[in-house]
């Protein structure tokens, strides 16, 4: 208020700017204090919510076609086992997940370019992956990525960007007691976000 009320008064152009400056900085605090209490909120929910059995490969399906619905300016595409993979988990919080890593993909992947899918399975573990063509992760940002308020998108700030969908992405993967990682592609024409759960 003290700023809006300095804004409104005879102000020479320097002043001004200095003020404006002022009211930018306090707005965008005020966005990362509104984030970070959403995500604590989000982390105490995660903590207390239900698992079930059910199928991953039928929510992957269901999800995959979802995106290609939401989505035509990609494609989209998903390999996965034959049959049911069952899995003891919360499949509202997965498809959150997914939610993030798709999301991700999306704003840095070329318009047209396929967002592949894909779910491994073995005895002790299943294996998700999703990878988009797009930049490659600078040098030491593949675990950085999931801290809380990290972000590399090239906006200066301006579009929102927190950083905190892939930090609640790997809440989710913790809560699953499971592992999210992020790495450049073989072919160093994109990026491949894994997530490794425990059977």
């Amino acid at each position: 208020s003290s700023l809006d009320n300095l804004a409104a008064g005879e102000l020479d152009a320097d002043s001004r700017r200095y003020a404006e400056r002022a009211a930018d900085g306090g707005a965008r605090l005020s966005s990362i204090l509104n984030a970070l209490s959403a995500a604590n909120h989000l982390e105490a929910s995660i903590s207390q919510a239900d698992k079930e059995t059910f199928d991953l490969a039928d929510l992957l399906q269901l999800l995959t076609q979802s995106y290609a619905d939401a989505r035509p300016e990609h494609r989209f595409a998903l390999q996965c086992p034959e049959g049911v993979q069952e899995y003891y988990g919360a499949p509202e919080l997965l498809a959150q997940l997914l939610d993030k890593l798709v999301d991700n993909a999306v704003s840095f992947a070329p318009e047209g370019s396929e967002i592949a899918l894909a779910l491994e399975a073995n005895r002790q573990q299943y294996c998700l992956s999703v990878s988009n063509q797009g930049p490659p992760l600078p040098e030491g940002f593949g675990q950085k990525l999931f801290d809380s308020l990290v972000s590399v998108r090239d906006d200066g700030g301006k579009a929102g960007h927190l950083g905190l969908g892939l930090h609640i992405a790997r809440l989710i993967a913790d809560f699953h007691q499971g592992s999210l990682e992020a790495a450049n592609r073989g072919d160093g024409k994109g990026v491949t976000f894994t997530l490794r759960l425990p059977r």
